[in-house]
């Protein structure tokens, strides 16, 4: 998954969120295929395909792979016996390239896994009571970087939130790719997270990082935001991404 990443990101470290909530799903198809000389990595959350509206998923992914995407399956997955086998048999049947596993039931539900994110540190307002927790002796840790060290032992990465500098100074450090939610429509600033990886390895190693936009590129404009309007989104961030590398 690294190398992977790392050899995308010359082209853009973006990853295109896909949270849809009309029911029009061509428009997805005809944005990916808008977007692809200019995004590889795209993820697909999954919550907004499992109430029912949807029925294309699985087409939906399939569509970005064979145009060259890393494909992302955002389930927040990961269990123990049986049930990770179901999960397991999910993502296959799915054909994503990766997904996002929930750490808090341990290495064992971790089984099966290859390419994979781990949930370390979230940024809405209750996450802290959890997250940033300390462990230990003498102060401690946090949490959140007792789960970066299970995902540096697995050869995962990590998702980590726009909006903690802190946490992202930290995690970056590791070595591991991040997928980093929260840039704008969360208020995550660019300037600010692509400084937070620059206190990591520079050069291949921020290529391996993807910063994940959603709204702010698929409703740029609203209800009404068109293909044109959603690509000159991704244009306008990947230039501030080019800007700040």
């Amino acid at each position: 998954m690294k190398n992977r990443l790392e050899r995308d990101g010359k082209k853009s470290i973006l990853c295109l969120g896909i949270d849809p909530v009309e029911k029009n799903l061509q428009r997805y198809f005809e944005l990916l295929e808008s977007a692809a000389p200019h995004v590889c990595t795209v993820k697909f959350n999954y919550a907004f395909f499992s109430d029912g509206r949807f029925d294309g998923l699985k087409s939906l992914i399939a569509h970005a792979k064979e145009l060259g995407y890393f494909t992302i399956l955002d389930g927040k997955r990961a269990d123990i016996g049986n049930t990770n086998r179901h999960y397991l048999k999910e993502l296959e049947y799915f054909g994503a390239d990766a997904c996002t596993l929930n750490p808090y039931m341990g290495l064992d539900s971790f089984e099966g896994f290859e390419n994979a994110y781990l949930l370390c540190r979230a940024t809405n307002p209750g996450s802290e009571k959890i997250q940033k927790l300390k462990i230990g002796s003498n102060n401690g840790k946090y949490l959140y970087e007792h789960v970066a060290g299970m995902a540096k032992e697995k050869g995962f990465g990590l998702v980590v939130g726009a909006l903690d500098s802190e946490a992202l100074r930290k995690t970056v450090k590791l070595g591991v790719p991040l997928l980093i939610p929260g840039i704008g429509a969360q208020g995550g600033a660019v300037k600010e997270v692509m400084s937070c990886l620059g206190s990591g390895v520079r050069g291949s190693g921020v290529l391996q990082h993807r910063l994940n936009v959603s709204r702010a590129i698929i409703y740029a404009k609203g209800e009404k935001t068109t293909i044109d309007d959603s690509l000159e989104a991704i244009k306008k961030m990947n230039k501030k991404i080019k800007v700040a590398l």
